[in-house]
């Protein structure tokens, strides 16, 4: 069986800001038994994707032949969108997935970041607190000891 290969023209057009990948094709061979032009709009709204797909299709054999290859060539552009939406989903998926892992990996750092800055204020609080009351201690036992006249005050 001799299987029918068709040369197509495609214009690929992402826009990230309506969240859209918009799909123009054409046939470039056997223009001359049929024409197609085909549009599919790839739209992402939430966690969801919605498909718009047109094709225009125009044949210039007789009317038999016409719908026989309508049909085919309709279950096959038909078979091919769905194929397309099933990839596009995937590919969300697959993103939304890398993103999510992202955004936990950069939460357990900034998490991680701040238990770890705290505890170093923490460490540093104890030492100044342990300090402050060394120097305390340290300013009373002086006081005490030229109180009953052990040490002479020092003169600066």
């Amino acid at each position: 069986i001799n299987s029918f290969k068709a040369v197509v023209s495609t214009q690929s057009t992402g826009d990230p800001v309506n969240k859209t990948l918009t799909l123009k094709s054409e046939n470039v061979n056997a223009a001359t038994l049929f024409s197609f032009q085909e549009n599919i709009v790839y739209r992402g709204s939430g966690a969801q994707t919605f498909l718009q797909h047109e094709a225009k299709i125009r044949f210039s054999a007789s009317r038999l032949v016409d719908d026989a290859a309508e049909n085919w060539l309709f279950g096959r552009v038909s078979n091919a969108a769905r194929d397309g939406l099933k990839a596009m989903d995937s590919i969300i998926d697959k993103v939304e997935a890398e993103m999510q892992h992202t955004l936990q990996t950069v939460g357990r750092t900034l998490d991680e970041s701040l238990t770890d800055a705290r505890r170093s204020l923490d460490e540093s609080l104890a030492d100044a607190e342990k300090f402050i009351d060394s120097s305390i201690t340290d300013a009373k036992l002086g006081v005490d000891q030229m109180a009953r006249g052990v040490v002479e005050p020092s003169r600066a």
